[in-house]
């Protein structure tokens, strides 16, 4: 075996980890249950999609859903607390301000 070879299968191990890990999420649009990775959930919706952790109720993600595309605003939150903040354009692009918040503090904003 190669080192290159045990180096790859070290990253993909390390992927299948942190999904297995990522915590399920309930996702909602103006109280309507969605999946976001689900097009059939979402199409003609038009809203803001608010992600919930599903045990423990926290909000974990938050975006703008328009016609069925996802595009607008985008919120990223940690424990409840906003983490960052941006817009995406229709091609999935962040356009305008970028802002990272580290314990509801704000601590960069890029364009």
């Amino acid at each position: 075996m190669t080192n290159r070879f045990r180096a790859g299968c070290v990253v993909i191990l390390i992927l299948l980890v942190k999904i297995a890990l990522a915590a399920p999420q309930d996702c909602e649009i103006d109280g309507k249950s969605v999946q976001p990775n689900n097009g059939s959930t979402t199409a003609g919706l038009t809203g803001i999609m608010r992600c919930q952790d599903s045990e423990t109720k926290q909000l974990v993600h938050e975006q703008e859903v328009q016609n069925g595309a996802f595009f607008g605003l985008e919120r990223f939150y940690d424990k409840g607390k906003l983490q960052r903040d941006f817009r995406t354009n229709a091609k999935g692009n962040k356009e305008g301000s970028a802002k990272t918040y580290a314990g509801g503090v704000l601590v960069a904003d890029e364009q």
